[in-house]
């Protein structure tokens, strides 16, 4: 688990970078998984 938050804090920095700002999340279940979705915009 840790390991994936820091691979998913890894992009959300590499996005902030090329100047992405997150604005909207969203979670939806699947079977037994969860997607979720997060949206920026520049």
């Amino acid at each position: 688990m840790e390991a994936s938050q820091k691979g998913i804090q890894e992009k959300l920095d590499k996005f902030s970078r090329d100047g992405w700002q997150l604005v909207s999340t969203d979670a939806a279940p699947f079977g037994a998984a969860i997607y979720i979705y997060l949206y920026f915009e520049k």
